[in-house]
């Protein structure tokens, strides 16, 4: 029967060396032993994955960025040309999902950083994961650098959502896919054609 009151167990670690950074988790194996245990008795050992780093890091920031150029399009000059700068993006993101049509992917380019306690900004160390909650919808690349559409969507949405996590950290991106409905069904109202003005008749 387990008892009454509950019991807790407080751990005081140190590292004698430096890390360099994030460090991969360090294992740390233990068990306990109670006072006329036998100590031929079988013990269970528990094996705990700390995290040990030289910087206090608090939250993983997917950064987007806004006004991205179309593929082939020239973004005029100022505050919204090619120098823009990434920003994060609490609010939810818009894709216009038109490669079924033109058969060229659009693409969000996408970067990953980490921010510290005192609001210091870090590249990650190693490569984050990501996943596209729905791949129907949108895509994510292997190297999490870019979210896009390349035309084997079937749909579109709102909300769709797309995870990254590096470590015990996590963040998300929402977007609003518009995608066409296929197939497309043109109606003209007169079916009959006529000439253009100003072409010369062939023949």
């Amino acid at each position: 029967r387990a008892a009454d009151s509950a019991a807790f167990l407080h751990l005081d670690l140190a590292v004698e060396n430096g890390t360099g950074g994030l460090a991969p988790a360090r294992p740390l194996t233990w068990q306990v032993e109670y006072p006329g245990q036998d100590p031929e008795a079988q013990k269970d050992k528990l094996v705990w994955e700390i995290q040990v780093s030289e910087r206090d890091v608090r939250a993983l920031v997917p950064l987007v960025q806004v006004g991205a150029p179309r593929p082939g399009h020239r973004p005029p000059p100022g505050p919204a040309g090619p120098g823009a700068q990434p920003c994060s993006a609490p609010q939810e993101l818009e894709i216009l999902n038109t490669a079924p049509l033109t058969g060229v992917p659009r693409a969000v380019p996408v970067k990953l950083v980490a921010v510290e306690a005192g609001g210091g900004v870090a590249e990650l160390t190693e490569p984050p994961g990501c996943e596209s909650a729905d791949k129907q919808v949108l895509q994510v690349s292997d190297a999490c650098d870019a979210v896009f559409v390349g035309g084997k969507e079937s749909r579109g949405a709102r909300g769709a959502r797309v995870d990254f996590w590096s470590r015990r950290l996590h963040a998300s991106l929402r977007f609003t896919v518009w995608a066409p409905l296929l197939p497309l069904r043109v109606q003209l109202g007169d079916t009959a054609l006529e000439q253009v003005r100003g072409w010369r008749l062939p023949g």
